[in-house]
């Protein structure tokens, strides 16, 4: 008889994906997202040695987090600017359409996810990461960009969604955390206030 042996396997890299919403209900006014996207200096090839990897796991207050640490070597050599955007907004099935929504809707159909490798940017000179928006208030076409002057980390194993909010004067941005495979709603991207999150105001 042949015993079984379950394997547990784990996300070497970081997945990013967008959510957008309005500030308020702005009632007819029309408020489309065109596309979103992100530029860093980014990694874009690298090598993991699997007998290097390793996954910790603490638990404080009943609650267990794990930590993946994949151990990415030879990275620095293939790095560069890189843009990832999102342009492909079905607005015939309003994924891109923000009107009269105060919640959270995901960018695209729910599958442009971007994955990266783990990486921290220190927020400072060029070593940051940048957001981009365009969008339209009643046809009328805007750009907004938002440069991460903090420190933040891409980390293994975790899912980030970048929560785009809308108004007729502001765009605002902010960064929801979660582990990868975990608290993830039945879109397939977690909401911005939805179980154990790390939201960041960015």
């Amino acid at each position: 008889q042949q015993s079984t042996v379950n394997l547990t396997f784990y996300h070497a890299l970081s997945r990013v994906g967008f959510k957008v919403k309005n500030n308020m209900d702005y009632g007819e006014t029309e408020i489309m997202l065109k596309s979103v996207s992100l530029t860093g200096n980014l990694i874009w090839m690298g090598t993991m040695f699997l007998n290097k990897a390793n996954v910790t796991s603490t638990t404080s207050n009943g609650v267990t987090t794990t930590e993946v640490n994949s151990n990415w070597e030879n990275t620095d050599s293939f790095k560069g600017e890189i843009t990832f955007t999102i342009s492909e907004i079905d607005q015939n099935n309003e994924d891109g359409k923000v009107v009269n929504s105060t919640s959270p809707r995901i960018v695209g159909t729910g599958t442009e996810y971007l994955m990266l490798f783990p990486q921290t940017f220190s927020g400072i000179g060029s070593d940051k990461i940048t957001l981009t928006a365009v969008y339209t208030v009643d046809g009328i076409e805007n750009t907004v960009s938002k440069d991460i002057e903090e420190e933040f980390t891409f980390e293994a194993g975790k899912a980030y969604t970048f929560v785009i909010n809308i108004g007729l004067a502001t765009v605002d941005f902010k960064a929801n955390v979660v582990p990868w495979d975990t608290d993830i709603d039945k879109d397939g991207v977690t909401t911005d206030d939805e179980g154990d999150n790390t939201n960041v105001e960015i």
